[in-house]
């Protein structure tokens, strides 16, 4: 859902990786091996590029290779230390000054990454530049584009990036297009031709059918979703994604606690920031206390890693923050984070941040911006519902309730209490929990 996006951002980036480092299938992305070999896999390629420079320091196809092997080392472990170790090798490469365009895409994929949206857009102009006809940097001009809000560019970058290569990645970037226009059902359409485009199993296909299980649960089918994960977990089985998915159709049909134990599983493999969060809402529905407070605690602890390793998530932990230690600070901060990533995440971010203040009428505006868009995202609607109530709009407040109650309404980051609340003074019930 909303808090699944900057994950989203990582991956997508991630699948451009292979046109810098000399693959076949750019769109594709490279080759993986199922989960209980992956990481010894990625750990042998790292190595192997290190021996390499051992022999000749100044080897620059040997340090590509190595600075993707940190980048995709951080897909399979969530430790965002390996950005800090590509960041080096890239420096060594010029970086962002770099006149190599492998070397540029590379860079983009880690500033993507890190949540550095305006830095990227500049790396992928340049990488654009000098690779005209390379989709992987129109990829990285897509995902920037999305995340500064410029939605109308990014719809250009993502047609530019499907005529010349209508794979996978491409595909992938045209659901989410549709996505957050509210065309879910093309949007469906499009992950499933993604699909299709990825040609049998492997990592990067996992990824978007447990995107098109994402989409599907968004949209209320729990057992279509549910299936779709398991096909993922068949592609590559362990992918953490697709294990998440299969924890948010337990808490859709109504099991919080097998939920949390199953997201409990996923955070051991990969303690994502939004896993994790996962994990504590799912025990806090469940009534158990004592392991929704460790989830949190580990929260903290992720965030500090994050911020030490150069993630910008300002406004991710901004919206976690709405919702467990609020202050009044957090607006100015939220503010900040606005000004350098105006997406939907942003004004969402804050819109939520002025509704816990009780700030509703400018709380109002904000929201406003995110569901104009169109995007059905239950996360959003029930936070467009709640601020329109709270700002006296009955009308509006229904009409997004409307929206939210067609879809699923059981995921993390909607408390349940809250929900059944805002249903009953818009005269509303709150649908029972899928089969």
């Amino acid at each position: 859902m909303a808090r699944h996006l900057s994950l989203k951002v990582l991956c997508l980036a991630a699948l451009c990786i292979a046109a810098a480092t000399g693959r076949s299938d750019a769109a594709s992305g490279p080759r993986a091996t199922p989960a209980s070999s992956a990481p010894a896999a990625s750990d042998r390629a790292i190595a192997d590029s290190q021996a390499r420079l051992a022999k000749n320091p100044a080897d620059p196809s040997a340090e590509k290779a190595l600075a993707a092997g940190f980048l995709q080392k951080v897909r399979e472990v969530a430790d965002p230390a390996y950005y800090t170790l590509a960041d080096k090798v890239l420096a060594k490469l010029g970086g962002v000054k770099s006149k190599d365009p492998e070397v540029l895409l590379l860079e983009g994929t880690l500033l993507l990454a890190r949540h550095q949206f305006s830095a990227a857009l500049r790396v992928g102009k340049l990488a654009a530049a000098a690779l005209p006809s390379n989709p992987s940097a129109q990829g990285i001009l897509v995902d920037a584009y999305n995340e500064l809000g410029r939605f109308d560019e990014s719809l250009v970058a993502t047609q530019r990036m499907a005529d010349q290569r209508p794979g996978l990645a491409a595909l992938s970037r045209v659901s989410y297009a549709r996505e957050i226009r509210g065309d879910s059902n093309g949007a469906i359409d499009a992950m499933q031709q993604a699909v299709i485009a990825g040609q049998g199993r492997g990592e990067n296909v996992a990824y978007v059918q447990t995107l098109l299980g994402d989409l599907l649960l968004k949209r209320g089918d729990v057992a279509e979703a549910s299936t779709t994960y398991a096909a993922a977990t068949r592609s590559f089985p362990g992918l953490a994604g697709a294990l998440a998915g299969e924890a948010s159709v337990l808490y859709a049909r109504g099991r919080p606690a097998e939920a949390a134990a199953r997201m409990a599983e996923v955070v051991a493999r990969q303690p994502l920031l939004q896993y994790v969060i996962a994990e504590g809402d799912y025990y806090a529905a469940a009534k158990m206390a004592a392991p929704s407070r460790d989830a949190y605690a580990l929260v903290d602890a992720i965030i500090a890693l994050s911020r030490a390793n150069g993630v910008d998530i300002d406004l991710e932990v901004a919206l976690y923050r709405a919702d467990h230690n609020l202050t009044p600070a957090l607006i100015a901060s939220t503010r900040r984070a606005l000004t350098a990533r105006p997406g939907l995440t942003g004004h969402d971010s804050l819109a939520w941040v002025l509704h816990r203040l009780g700030q509703d009428r400018e709380a109002k505006t904000e929201i406003a911006q995110v569901i104009a868009m169109g995007d059905r995202d239950p996360i959003y609607r029930f936070h467009a519902a709640a601020i329109a109530l709270g700002a006296g709009d009955r009308a509006l407040a229904s009409a997004q309730l409307d929206v939210l109650v067609q879809g699923n309404t059981r995921v993390a980051g909607i408390r349940p209490a809250e929900l059944a609340a805002l249903a009953t003074a818009l005269g509303r019930t709150v649908p029972p929990p899928a089969p």
